[in-house]
């Protein structure tokens, strides 16, 4: 039971960073087949591709510079709010 929860975990983990988008999806798609494959981590060498899958998850978390979310424009819920409003109505070409 212990091993199924494990790769359960990791699996559902997996998943849902998969579903969010935050990092490529080869990498997720990766830790979830590892993750999968990790029900028989008990046995040294299927620990391997696990731990391989989460550290290029890390890696790649370190080397994406920071500087990409500071060159799109943070926009107020009121803006988002405005532009769905106006995209309802048809409005969208009106200016401001």
């Amino acid at each position: 039971m212990g091993l199924a929860s494990f790769a359960l975990g990791w699996i559902l983990f997996g998943l849902s960073n998969l579903r969010s988008r935050a990092v490529p999806t080869a990498l997720w798609a990766a830790v979830v087949l590892s993750g999968a494959i990790g029900y028989f981590a008990a046995q040294p060498p299927f620990g391997v591709p696990l731990g391989l899958a989460v550290a290029a998850v890390g890696v790649w978390l370190i080397r994406t510079d920071s500087a990409a979310d500071q060159r799109r424009p943070s926009r107020s819920v009121a803006d988002v709010a405005e532009d769905d409003l106006r995209s309802a109505v048809g409005e969208r070409d009106r200016p401001r």
